[in-house]
């Protein structure tokens, strides 16, 4: 690889696009879990089976992870950071367009699968992009993507 040379002032851009790419991915398998009463309530389920459904998605995601090593033999880290944003985009598609309970489960494991692919290649790409005595500043900011993804919005605290 090569060396990273320039400041990071000057990779703060592909920081920030990397980190909006990690909130989103990190948003996408969290997502559903505030809405887990109306799923639960809409589908007939109990508390095991809407949560087999994140059993799913880590099952997915784990073994993405464990393969994105034999990815990134094939393909670069750019390359398999956008399929994984393109890929997680339209399992979240299958997901909400399914009408069955084995569809629903199928693109939630396919969920998994995009979003874990994203990790060692974003964390790569942060590490190669910018110098050894600034990943700590730039991985920090990195993680702030999941972070960020468990904040939402309560307008009670605005108003009160």
């Amino acid at each position: 690889m090569n060396e990273p040379s320039e400041s990071l002032k000057s990779k703060i851009a592909l920081l920030v696009l990397v980190t909006g790419i990690f909130f989103l991915n990190f948003l996408s398998r969290i997502l559903p879990a505030p809405l887990m009463p109306t799923i639960e309530k809409d589908l007939g389920l109990d508390h095991a089976g809407a949560g087999g459904f994140f059993l799913l998605i880590s099952i997915g995601y784990c073994t993405s992870l464990v393969a994105s090593g034999f990815l990134s033999t094939w393909l670069t880290h750019k390359k398999i950071i956008i399929l994984s944003s393109i890929a997680t985009g339209f399992a979240l598609l299958a997901v909400a367009s399914s009408e069955t309970r084995w569809g629903i489960n199928l693109a939630l494991v396919f969920l998994g699968l995009a979003a874990g692919a994203y990790l060692p290649s974003g964390m790569t790409t942060v590490t190669s992009s910018i110098k050894p005595a600034n990943w700590g500043k730039a991985i920090g900011f990195h993680e702030m993507g999941p972070a960020v993804g468990y904040m939402r919005y309560n307008p009670k605290l605005w108003t009160e």
